[in-house]
This record gives C-alpha cells, structure tokens and sequence, in this order.
C-alpha cells in the first residue's frame, strides 16, 4: 500500500482564528471549552469553536460547521466532535469523533486531517462520513477520493476499520438508519414548509369538507395532508432537501410524522434528494441516501422498489434488506419479502442469479480497470473469451463478500455500483476460479480539467518528511536552509536510490524545475562553514486522485443510439486512447478530437484509456435511449 500522501508544511504565526463556526442547527447542540471540558452550555448558530473546544448533538439535535478552509462538517443526533488541543499545521484540520458519525465534505482544496488513528487525505470536492467503532474509527467516502492510514486510494463506495496503528481493514456494510441519516450535509428540516408543484388537472386534497381539487402550478401542503392523482396528474413535493414526484392514480399521505417524507398506499413516485428520504408504504419504510434516488410501485399487493445510484434500504418489521443500486425487491403488504425477489445484498446464494440482459461494454475475462461512470452503476459485460468450453458463472466481491453472481454462456453482465470490487470467473462444474480481476467503479463524469503547469513546492531542511504530489507534470521544488550561516559557499548533498551527489552553492537555496527530480524519496542536507542542516526528505509521488483525462462531454448526451457524436477531451501525456474500439491521435498537449457514432448494441460509448504502470481505465457516456 502507499504511504498516505501528506504534504506536511511549517506552522505559521497566527492570532486566534477560530477553528469553526456553527452555520446551522436543529434541535439541542451544545458546546464546552477547553478550560472548562465538559461543561456543556447551549451551543448558537453562529458560535465559534477554538483548540480543545468540543461540540455535541443530543437525541433531537444535528448541527454544521464551517471550518476555516470552507470545509464543511455535518453532525448527526449524538454526536460529540472534540476539536484538537494543539494547532494542526496550515490547510490541515485536526479533530475526533468520539461519539455518533460526522459527515466531511471538502470545497475546492484537498483536506489534511489528524486524527487519533493517524492521517487522512480528503480529495477536493469528496464527501467522508467519520463513525468511532471501539478503538478503531470507520471511514467512508461518499463521494469522491481520499487516503487514510496506510490505505490505498479510497473511492466513492469504499468502506475501511482503521486501528490506532493505522492498518485498514475493509469495512462490512452499515444499513442502519443512522448510517444513512449521518450522509446528509443538507439538514433535512422535518418542520419546515412541504411545497408542491402541481401538473396536470385531476389532483385533489382531501379536506374536512371532502375532496377539494388541486389546481395546477405551486403550491403549500401542511403535514398530514392527503392528496389524489389522476391519470394525467403529477405532483413534486420537497421539504427541506426532501424530494418526491407523485404519479397518477396514486393516493398519498405527505408528511404523516417527522422522518417520513411522503406515505404511499397506491401509485408510483420516484424519491431522493440532497437529504436522505423515508417513504412509507404497506409493510415497509424505505430509506434513500442523500444524492440517491428510488423508483416505488404501490399494488394491490405488493411494492416493487428500484434503487438508483447508490444503494436503499428497505425496513420490514425487524428485518432490513439492502436492495442493490440498479437492483428491485417485492414484498408484500405484510412486510414479507416475494419469491421473485433478488437474495439480500452480500448474501451468497448458489442459484442466485443478477445477470442483465444489456451491457454498457465488455471486458475481457482477467483484465483489471477503473470505470468512471457519471450515473453509477455500470453494467459490464465480462467476457470468457474462450475459458470456458460451456457455461459459466462471475462472482463480484466486494468487502470480501459476493454482491453479485451471475451465470451465462460466453459472457454475463452485471450491475456494479460504486466501489472496488473483485471478480472470479468459474466454469461450471469447476470449483477453482478459472480468471479473476479487479474493477473500479467511480461516480466520475471526468470533466475536471487537467493540470496544465507543474506544482510549485518550497521544502525547508528542517528534518522533516515532505510527500509532494503531482498530476501530468513533474514538480517544481526549491530547497532551501532556514537559519543558515552566513558563508560565500554551501553545498547541497543529494541522494535519491543509493545515489549520492553534491552540488556546489552560492547561497543556501537550490531550485529545480519541473522534470529535474523524479519519482522517488529523496533526501538532502545543506553544509557550509563546518555546519550542517538538518537531513530532510521528500517523496515525490503521482497523485492517484488526479483526473487521466478530461471530456469535453456532457454527463448525459443528447443523441440516440445511431447518432454521430464528436468526442474531445484531453489526456495525460504518455497516454494512449481509443473511442469505441479505435486508436485515436493525441496532438502534443494530450487533446483529441473523433467523430463516432453512439452505439447500437450496448448502452454507452465507451472511451479507453492506457497509461504505461498506471492501468486502464474506461470512461461511459449514454445518451437518451432507443
């Protein structure tokens, strides 16, 4: 595993700038100070918070925080968040979640945070949910990337136990309702105003009076209130980050208790929003993450959901079923679950069978790659390519049990959400896996820009470990001696793999350009006048997270299979790029420019991407359907 990429920079003189400041709360959020711990008084919007201060949530209250880069920090009911004594160095936050989970969500700069299980790296724009497990912290990426520990890169989906050492293990799924409450940045307000936006004529509201008719256009619900829909009539409701769009022919209660969004007894809606939802229908609860979504048929006798994106949980009396992104379940008014059914997410069942009847593309049996998929999950084709003389069945593990199984002849597709996950190729009858891989599912449209200038590191020789990392272009870096003696001649003692050399200085300073120091970890130290700096080091490593490519392509096409669709975007140099199974040029800045055409036999263009020792990695775009 690579060592956590930190770049670790001098602390600066600074006055008391708060740490944080409360911007939003709901319910009793309270707050001590470090000299006077756990005294605990009523915690305002607006409050700041400085080194050794904490912050709680009790049984009805959340609470974000805005730190003092922009990043921002979410906190559920009974949640207790300790701020550390001591001042973290600059762009790096530090602080622990002792009790309850906490949502982290970076802005536009990479975030350092120093916890008491070590180190983490949150990418920019990437979304972390923080849960204390015993001694060990749980350590969930949303959205996005980030390093913690002695971890690889984590992508969206990814769940790790990190120890006080730093070791990781991966994480078993957590469908609480309290896992799926601490994923919300956006404090959902059960109180606040249900808007509605009324279309089609045949809606009515159910009054003390009887049924009084809807009238097309916006409007405002109370909670509790009944609504109709007729055959052509839709109706949005939202509340507090809360979304739902109500079909025809439905009848729904809206807002019958705080936590529920919407109870359903017929019809057909579609739920999901910045908040995390609960819809209520007969035998069940069904839960949505906050930037999920689910698609809720109410019979006569039973529900169908579909979870979209990411995955769902449906509550039935005690039992809770996690329902696949990209999967359904059915169960009936009773709560019990109906043969038809898919087994329960990580259950490993033998005549369990997920195969889909389309593919976004194919991969060959034992071939490795990252997807990045702007609307997870991706169904991939993976191939037998001759392995297997009859039928054959693919297994995806993920967290070290099988998600997903399927069996075919030739090849099977799958659905794969977010996440990393592995896969087995077995021939029937064989028990050995025949071929087996890795796939990397990241909620990606790729339209970040790559960087077009090298980074710009000053490293001092102050005895310390610097990591810098870097995307398409090698480092710029100037070494420098603080403190130095005043002398006519210095020299700076290089070394990088065994390799010693000595430059000879006029001042107590060295720049290198981009290109000049490699991948590596190198070490120096400055000499003069019989003195001596401290000897420091620094690794240069490529940055993991950085964008391969950039497509200049929406998420989402507007073209129909058949159509002929131009694709540019720009790679990495060194790259070597094919769309839809064709070489294509890169000019000398890594941009290309193709005209193809979207296909007819699979659901997405698929744009492949080579890079010498950094993989394959594959990039979708669909279009509007047949």
């Amino acid at each position: 595993m690579k060592r956590l990429a930190l770049a670790l920079l001098a602390v600066a003189c600074s006055g008391p700038a708060p740490l944080a400041t409360l911007k939003d709360k709901q319910g009793r959020v309270e707050r001590d100070t470090a000299a006077k711990l756990d005294a605990w008084l009523p915690a305002e919007v607006g409050h700041d918070f400085g080194l050794g201060d904490g912050v709680v949530t009790r049984a009805d209250g959340r609470a974000r925080l805005a730190l003092d880069d922009g990043t921002t920090l979410a906190l559920v009911a009974d949640t207790l968040v300790r701020f550390s004594a001591t001042r973290p160095p600059a762009h790096a936050h530090a602080f622990d979640v002792e009790t309850g989970a906490a949502t982290l969500q970076a802005g536009d700069e990479p975030v350092d945070l120093r916890m008491r299980i070590g180190l983490a790296r949150i990418e920019p724009g990437s979304t972390v949910v923080l849960t204390p497990s015993g001694p060990r912290l749980r350590f969930e990426v949303r959205v996005g990337g980030a390093i913690v520990g002695g971890s690889d890169v984590l992508t969206a989906g990814s769940r790790v136990l990190v120890d006080l050492s730093g070791a990781v293990e991966a994480a078993p799924s957590d469908t609480s309702r309290d896992a799926l409450a601490r994923a919300s940045l956006d404090l959902a307000d059960p109180s606040g105003a249900i808007t509605a936006v009324v279309r089609g004529q045949g809606g009515a509201v159910k009054t003390g009076a009887g049924w009084a008719p809807l009238e097309e256009g916006a409007a405002q619900l109370e909670p509790g209130s009944e609504l109709e829909t007729g055959d052509d009539t839709s109706i949005e409701i939202e509340q507090g980050g809360q979304r739902a769009l109500l079909g025809a022919n439905g009848r729904y209660l809206i807002g019958p208790r705080d936590g529920v969004l919407v109870s359903a007894s017929r019809g057909r809606l579609l739920a999901g929003g910045r908040a995390a939802v609960r819809i209520e229908v007969p035998g069940g609860v069904i839960s949505i993450d906050p930037e999920a979504g689910a698609a809720i048929d109410v019979g006569a006798g039973r529900t169908t959901v579909g979870a979209q994106r990411r995955d769902a949980l449906l509550e039935t009396g005690e039992r809770r079923q996690t329902i696949a992104a990209g999967h359904s379940a059915s169960f009936g008014r009773n709560g019990a679950l109906l043969p038809d059914s898919p087994a329960e997410l990580g259950e490993d069942e033998d005549g369990r069978n997920d195969a889909l009847p389309f593919a976004d593309f194919e991969l060959p049996s034992g071939a490795s790659a990252t997807i990045h998929d702007p609307v997870p999950p991706s169904a991939v084709r993976f191939g037998f390519d001759g392995v297997c003389s009859g039928r054959g069945s693919v297994q995806i593990y993920h967290g070290g049990r099988v998600v997903r199984r399927g069996a075919g002849e030739g090849s099977v597709a799958l659905s794969l959400p977010p996440g990393n996950h592995r896969y087995e190729l077995r021939c029937e009858g064989q028990r050995r896996a025949a071929r087996s891989g890795q796939v990397n599912v990241l909620a990606d449209a790729a339209t970040r820009s790559i960087a077009s200038k090298p980074p710009n590191s000053a490293v001092a020789a102050d005895g310390r470990r610097y990591t810098v990392l870097y995307q398409n272009r090698l480092p710029a870096l100037s070494l420098s001696w603080p403190n130095a003696p005043t002398v006519s001649a210095y020299r700076l003692v290089h070394e990088l793999d065994g390799k010693t050399r000595t430059l000879a200085l006029t001042q107590a300073r060295r720049e290198f350009a981009s290109g000049e120091l490699g991948e590596g970890e190198h070490t120096f130290h400055f000499e003069g006048d019989g003195q001596v700096s401290r000897q420091t080091s620094v690794e240069i490593v490529f940055d993991n997270a950085a964008p391969r490519a950039s497509l200049s392509l929406p998420p989402v096409l507007d073209a129909r299979p058949g159509d002929a669709v131009t694709v540019a975007g720009t790679a990495l140099p060194g790259s070597q790029v094919w769309i839809e199974g064709e070489r294509v040029p890169l000019d000398g800045g890594g941009r290309f420019s193709v005209n193809t055409t979207l296909p007819l036999e699979r659901h997405a263009l698929v744009i492949r991407l080579a890079q010498p020792g950094r993989g394959t990695h594959f990039y979708l775009r669909r279009g509007q359907g047949p």
